[in-house]
């Protein structure tokens, strides 16, 4: 499988598209990291945005590169105003909530290929803004549905 570390924005449907997929080492990370910082960055100020993020293919080969991938996107979406309800399996995981350039993420879908494992994640941390896939495309229609 091809290596994948990229984030588009797509400013028509205020929508963040980050995929990280393939056996992905932490210079991987690193360059995943900074797309999304990226892509964040044209974002307007004092507005709203969703975001899609792929992981389909996601291996980290090494725990560190696990450990570094895990925190990137909770920690940049509560920059946002967002705190992603997976976090509630860590009682000691504590963000900070903001709004960068006053901006605030009002919607996230998560997709892996790990079925079972999402299956879990929808029943314990889904919400109206909020979603676990296994499949691109019902992660694709259910984030094209939500209004921003």
């Amino acid at each position: 499988m091809n290596i994948v570390a990229d984030t588009k924005w797509y400013p028509e449907q205020q929508l963040l598209v980050t995929q990280l997929s393939g056996k992905i080492e932490l210079k991987h990370v690193e360059a995943w990291k900074s797309s999304l910082v990226s892509a964040l960055s044209l974002v307007p100020d004092n507005s709203t945005f969703k975001i899609l993020i792929d992981l389909f293919g996601f291996e980290a080969v090494d725990t560190e590169t696990h450990k570094a991938y895990r925190t990137i996107v909770p920690t940049l979406l509560a920059a946002y105003n967002y705190r992603i309800g997976y976090l509630d399996m860590f009682p000691e995981a504590e963000v900070v909530l903001k709004k960068e350039r006053g901006i605030v993420c009002v919607a996230m879908a998560n997709i892996h290929h790990n079925e079972s494992k999402m299956t879990d994640y929808q029943n314990r941390f889904s919400s109206a803004h909020e979603q676990y896939f296994s499949d691109i495309e019902s992660g694709l229609n259910w984030i094209n549905s939500i209004a921003v």
